[in-house]
C-alpha cells in the first residue's frame, strides 16, 4: 500500500474515532464502532494495533473482534512467505498445515504438525507489511504537536520514536523469538504457560512455537468461582513477578493474546501469547515503584516526587505539581492501600484522578517517559481481566506472596532511608522555582458568551513560562493582532515577582481569554 493510500486510510480512521466519541446515543455509538472496526481491520499493520488498544478501554464493543484476529488471507497467499522464511519447501518441515489461519495485525498463525509429530503454531508475516508499516510510521512522524501535547510539553517525538522502535522490533520475528525465550526463562510463575519456541525454524518473517490450547476470556466466565479466582491470582502474580523480579513485561495485553484452560489434573492455567512487544524495567524503576506501593499501604509520608524521578519522570515538570503528587499516587495505587479484597468495578480511577488534579493532571502525564505508554497498557490489561473475571483479590497479599518477606523487608528499609533523606535535605529546585513568587496560582479562563469552556489553575511560578504554556495558535494570534504586548507582560511578571494581578485579556472570534495571578 502506497504512503498516500496509507495516509488516506489513517485519516478515515481518525474521522471514525471522532465519530465514535461524538455519538449522541448508544445506537449511534454502536454503528460508529462497527464502522471503525472495519477500517482498522482493513488497514492491518500499525493501524490495527491502534484498534486493539481502543478495544482494551472500550469494553465489549465491535472493536473486540480485532483482539481475536480478522479475516485471514488464503493460505496460498501466505505459502511463498512461509517457504522463503524457512529457506526450503514447507513439505520438508511439516507433515501437515491447517490452511485456516488466525489473522492478526502483522501476520497470521496456522496450526501445523512437524515431521516428528509435534503440534506447532506457525506465525507468518504478511507479504509487504514492512513497507506498509514504514509508510504509517512516516505519517505518524509528520503529526504535529497540537492540543495537550503542545500545551503541556508532552514529548511527542519521544512517543513517536518509542512506537517506531517497537514496530521495527515486532516486524522481525527473530527478535520476537528471542524475547519470548527470555521471558519464558525469566518468569517461572506457577500456572503461567509461555509457549516454547523452536528456534531453528524461526526467521525474520516466520516464527514457529509449540501449539497451546485454551479458551478466550469470555468463554470461561461461567467457570466456578474458585477456578476464576485461581486464574485471577496467576495473572496478578505474573504482573508482580514481571515488575519486581524479572524486569521483563509483556507489553501487548489485549484479550486476543491470552488463553485460559485447565490441565489434566483440572488445575487452571494462563497461557500468554505474542511477544512482539515486551517492556524492560530497570531495577531502579521497579524499586522506586515498590517503595511507592509500600508508602501508600502505610498511608503516610509518600515520597512521590523522589520515587517518580527514579522511575524516569521529568523533575522539572513534576515541580509544578509537587504538592499534589502524594494524593495523586494514593489514587493511582489504590488497590494496594488496604489488605482487604479489592473490587475493580468500584474503582472510578479516571474520575477520582481528574477530580483531584483537574487540568494539572497533564503535568504528570507529560512528565512520564515515552515507555510509560506501554506500562499503562500493561496495568490496564491486568485490571480489565480482573474486572471481567468478577474476582476480588487482596493485591497487597498477592504482592507479599509473590515477592516474599526478604524483598518486602528490603523495600521497607529503602523507603525508610528515602524518607529520612527527603525530609533531611531541601528538594532540588527548578529554574522557575528559584524565582520569587508572591501569588498562589496562575489562572486561565476561556469563555464563549456566558459559557465557560476552559478553566485552568497552575502554580503561580508557571507564569514565568507563560508564553510556552499558552496554546501556540493563541500566542500567534495575539502577536498578529498586537492586542497584547507579551514582552511587557513577561517583564511585569519578573518585576513584580509574580504578585497577584491581571496579566492580559484577549478576544479571538467568539472566545474571550483572561489570564491572571491570584
Amino acid at each position: 500500500m502506497s504512503i498516500l493510500k496509507r495516509a488516506h486510510s489513517l485519516v478515515k480512521i481518525a474521522m471514525g474515532v471522532r465519530a465514535t466519541r461524538k455519538a449522541g446515543s448508544d445506537k449511534e455509538r454502536e454503528h460508529a464502532q462497527a464502522a471503525l472496526a472495519e477500517l482498522f481491520s482493513d488497514a492491518r499493520g500499525g493501524a490495527m494495533k491502534i484498534g486493539q488498544m481502543f478495544s482494551e478501554i472500550g469494553g465489549d464493543t465491535s472493536l473486540a473482534q480485532l483482539t481475536r484476529g480478522v479475516e485471514p488471507y488464503p493460505f496460498e497467499h501466505m505459502l511463498p512467505a512461509l517457504e522463503q522464511g524457512l529457506g526450503r519447501p514447507a513439505s520438508e518441515v511439516f507433515k501437515s498445515i491447517d490452511h485456516t489461519g488466525i489473522a492478526a495485525s502483522l501476520g497470521q498463525v496456522h496450526r501445523g504438525v512437524l515431521l516428528d509429530g509435534t503440534d506447532v503454531a506457525i506465525k507468518i508475516r504478511y507479504p509487504g507489511i514492512s513497507d506498509a508499516v514504514g509508510a504509517e510510521m512516516k505519517i505518524v512522524g509528520m503529526i504535529p504537536g497540537v492540543g495537550p501535547a503542545k500545551k503541556w510539553g508532552i514529548d511527542l517525538d519521544g512517543y513517536k520514536q518509542s512506537i517506531k522502535e517497537n514496530m521495527d522490533r515486532e516486524l522481525d520475528y527473530r527478535t520476537e523469538a528471542n524475547r519470548q525465550i527470555s521471558f519464558r526463562q525469566a518468569n517461572q510463575v506457577p500456572g503461567l504457560c509461555v509457549p516454547e519456541v523452536i528456534s531453528e525454524l524461526c526467521s525474520e518473517g516466520v516464527l514457529v512455537q509449540h501449539w497451546e490450547e485454551g479458551q478466550y476470556l469470555e468463554d470461561i466466565l461461567d467457570w466456578h468461582h474458585n477456578d476464576r479466582h485461581a486464574i485471577a491470582r496467576i495473572i496478578l502474580t505474573t504482573l508482580f513477578h514481571c515488575l519486581f523480579i524479572s524486569g521483563s513485561l509483556h507489553g501487548d495485553p489485549h484479550m486476543g493474546n491470552a488463553f485460559y484452560r485447565k490441565n489434566a489434573a483440572g488445575v487452571p492455567e494462563f497461557v500468554l501469547l505474542d511477544y512482539g512487544c515486551t517492556v524492560d524495567a530497570t531495577k531502579t524503576q521497579s524499586d522506586a515503584l515498590l517503595e511507592l506501593i509500600m508508602a501508600v499501604h502505610e498511608g503516610h509520608h509518600i515520597p512521590a516526587f523522589e520515587c517518580l524521578c527514579d522511575m524516569g519522570f521529568a523533575p522539572e515538570k513534576l515541580e509544578y505539581i509537587r504538592e499534589d503528587l502524594p494524593h495523586a499516587i494514593q489514587v493511582l495505587l489504590a488497590p494496594f492501600a488496604r489488605e482487604e479484597l479489592f473490587d475493580p468495578k468500584t474503582w472510578p480511577i479516571q474520575k477520582q484522578f481528574e477530580d483531584l488534579m483537574g487540568e494539572r493532571r497533564w503535568w504528570l502525564r507529560s512528565a512520564g517517559p515515552p515507555e510509560s505508554l506501554f506500562c499503562v497498557r500493561i496495568f490496564h490489561g491486568a485490571l480489565s481481566q480482573m474486572e471481567s473475571l468478577g474476582v476480588n483479590l487482596s493485591w497487597w497479599h498477592v504482592l507479599n506472596s509473590c515477592l516474599g518477606p526478604e524483598a518486602m523487608h528490603a523495600a521497607a528499609t529503602r523507603l525508610a532511608i528515602r524518607r529520612v533523606t527527603s525530609m533531611g535535605s531541601p528538594p532540588p529546585k527548578s529554574a522557575a522555582e528559584d524565582r520569587p513568587v508572591k501569588s498562589q496560582e496562575l489562572r486561565v479562563r476561556v469563555t464563549e458568551g456566558d459559557k465557560q469552556v476552559v478553566a485552568i489553575a497552575m502554580p503561580a511560578r508557571a507564569a514565568y513560562d507563560l508564553i510556552n504554556i499558552m496554546p501556540e495558535d493563541v500566542i500567534a494570534h495575539i502577536r498578529e493582532t498586537g492586542s497584547v504586548d507579551l514582552d511587557a507582560v513577561m517583564s511585569r511578571i519578573v518585576e513584580t515577582q509574580a504578585e497577584p494581578q491581571s496579566l492580559f485579556e484577549h478576544d479571538r472570534e467568539a472566545r474571550h481569554y483572561r489570564v491572571w495571578l491570584e
